[in-house]
């Protein structure tokens, strides 16, 4: 077992998926249980995922699941309140830096979750438009 300890402050932190590495994912959340961050720790050193991707009005808050490629599947949330879905897709030309860098400031949720898609390629954002969630009739 593997202490992982929260890297921006927070009270508690989660892994939530593992990969063959070691490599994990998952998030922070505050004494309430508030997802605040989402979190890596990689080579004994935990990373607020949030300041290794270029700057974007999206506040990664929970990383879901890591595959053998270091690809990570998450959450998060716009200024707004409006949630997302984010994919991070790992550049093994570029790596992870020596110690994490400081968290920044964290917005509250105001907004209910939101059905559209948002994906964070790389160092590069996007959005596509709302996603038809199908229904299931039994």
């Amino acid at each position: 077992m593997t202490d992982l300890p929260p890297v921006g402050g927070a009270a508690w932190a989660f892994g939530n998926g593992v990969n063959d590495y070691g490599q994990v994912a998952g998030n922070e959340t505050d004494n309430h249980g508030h997802e605040l961050l989402a979190v890596l720790w990689s080579g004994g050193h935990g990373y607020d995922l949030n300041t290794l991707v270029a700057p974007n009005p999206l506040q990664m808050i929970s990383a879901d699941y890591i595959n053998n490629r270091g690809d990570i599947f998450g959450h998060g949330v716009l200024p707004n309140g409006d949630q997302r879905i984010f994919l991070l897709i790992r550049n093994p030309c570029v790596p992870l830096p020596p110690a994490p860098a400081p968290a920044r400031p964290l917005p509250a949720i105001t907004g209910p979750p939101d059905r559209s898609i948002s994906v964070i390629l790389a160092l590069h954002g996007a959005h596509r438009g709302p996603t038809p969630v199908p229904s299931i009739r039994h």
